[in-house]
């Protein structure tokens, strides 16, 4: 379609207040159409290049108004009370994709607005089987969009997986740099888990005279290093694999899973298995602290 044409098209649909879709490649000009048809209409343009936007730039960020969570739009989208006007997204189809979400449950911790508001019955909250249903419903969602769940509370497209979080779950080693960061670095002595100064103030002012803000050095048991795996390594839809696991410990994985507790967990259908290593279900996912409890060796 020759520019001209998309022109008289564009004009038409004005009316309508119809969505329009150009397609064309670099450079034909489309952009200059819809500009021409907003000054000939007497109407103001916003021109957002899409592709170096977040899905979430455009959604915004949530706000409590009244007791409900409300989206509050990014400044630069126009408002419900602006004149009329043509927001035109430039190279949409470049748009970089949503790969990544995240599932968190809302814990009401005593001393917070929403843990005082309950108490005084002025939330109403959702029951266990009700949260279960909604958890089940976001990942039907979510495993459609193409985004299954790789972690209890995480969702990525194929490739997308946060690695940074991954070097948890998988009992990597990580560097805590900041007031109150903890880090993991192994040797040849063994693991150490790094607590660094948790007030600012306090971890600034050992940086300066010691230059470190370490509050503690804590050398990991081989018991303490499997213990941790298991509770970081059972979160993963990959669960817990056993070759990794005596890399990572020295232990055997199936010496550290209480016998009678195992055998209760995979009867139950909460978890699975086999010679690769153990991993929950989805039943187990909903109840990972229980099915925990049952499983580590006291």
């Amino acid at each position: 379609m020759k520019p001209s044409r998309i022109q008289e098209v564009l004009d038409q649909l004005l009316s309508n207040t119809w969505p329009v879709f150009i397609c064309g490649p670099p450079g034909v000009g489309k952009a200059s159409v819809v500009r021409r048809v907003a000054e000939q209409n007497g109407l103001p343009l916003l021109d957002i290049r899409a592709s170096l936007l977040d899905p979430t730039d455009l959604r915004g960020i949530p706000s409590i108004q009244d007791g409900r969570a409300v989206w509050c739009p990014p400044e630069f989208l126009p408002r419900e009370e602006q004149p009329p006007g043509i927001l035109f997204f430039d190279e949409l189809n470049a748009a970089p994709p949503l790969v990544q979400a995240s599932l968190y449950q809302l814990t009401l911790d005593p001393g917070t607005p929403f843990h005082d508001r309950a108490a005084r019955g002025a939330l109403s909250l959702p029951d266990g089987d009700a949260a279960a249903a909604l958890c089940d419903a976001t990942h039907e969602v979510l495993d459609a969009a193409g985004m299954p769940a790789y972690e209890i509370s995480n969702f990525a497209r194929a490739g997308a997986q946060s690695r940074h979080n991954l070097a948890y779950w998988q009992g990597g080693d990580y560097i805590g740099i900041g007031p109150g960061a903890h880090g993991h670095v192994t040797g040849n002595a063994g693991t150490d888990s790094i607590y660094q100064i948790h007030q600012p103030e306090r971890w600034l002012a050992a940086v300066e005279a010691k230059k470190h803000g370490t509050a503690k050095r804590q050398a990991l048991t081989p018991d303490e290093r499997a213990e941790e795996i298991l509770m970081t390594g059972l979160r993963l839809t990959e669960g817990v694999n056993q070759d990794q696991f005596r890399a990572l410990t020295g232990l055997e994985l199936g010496d550290r899973l209480d016998p009678g507790g195992l055998e209760k967990m995979v009867e139950g259908g909460f978890l699975v298995s086999d010679d690769v290593g153990v991993r929950v279900t989805t039943t187990g996912r909903l109840c990972l602290n229980e099915v925990l409890r049952q499983l580590l060796v006291a």
